[in-house]
């Protein structure tokens, strides 16, 4: 399996596209063998909906893919009384 390292939602897209294109995979096929529901893919892929993290990881393991997640510290901030 191939990680797909995502830093942003276009990570994760674009190499589905891709992985997609270079095995000339039909939307129907990938729906199929990543069991999501008809039509769900290309919303997916145009940005009209956001996938599940299990929903996410089905897709891409139906590709051939593995998820390789960054995720950015975010600072702490102190909201308590002053």
């Amino acid at each position: 399996m191939t990680d797909v390292l995502i830093k942003s939602a276009s990570d994760w897209r674009a190499a589905v596209k891709e992985r997609i294109a270079e095995r000339r995979l039909s939307h129907e096929q990938v729906e199929h063998d990543a069991k999501i529901g008809a039509s769900y893919l290309s919303k997916l892929l145009s940005g009209k909906k956001e996938p599940t993290l299990p929903t996410l990881q089905r897709l891409l393991s139906a590709l051939g893919l593995s998820l390789a997640l960054i995720t950015a510290a975010v600072p702490e901030t102190n909201h308590g009384p002053r």
